[in-house]
């Protein structure tokens, strides 16, 4: 499904993904976007995505736990938003 949703969207400047399992969509989607920000309300998968894409070299790629409503500080744009 991860193939899917990243060959639909092609490529952008800046993802938000807001849902469970952050470590493999940040992951499918990292290579798509300049950015990307994950949004997760489960702790132990928000710490497994960062372990993910430290170890992947996805600096360009965000764990952050939260949920949607966390998102009202976050200043920044998005191209597209899964």
């Amino acid at each position: 499904m991860i193939l899917i949703i990243a060959a639909v969207l092609g490529r952008f400047w800046s993802i938000l993904y807001v849902g469970r399992a952050p470590a493999e969509m940040l992951l499918g989607l990292g290579p798509r976007a300049r950015r990307v920000l994950g949004v997760c309300d489960s702790r132990p998968e928000v710490q497994r995505a960062r372990g993910s894409l430290h170890g992947r070299g996805l600096s360009h790629c965000v764990a952050q736990y939260g949920d949607a409503r966390s998102l009202a500080g976050v200043s920044a744009s998005f191209d597209a938003v899964v």
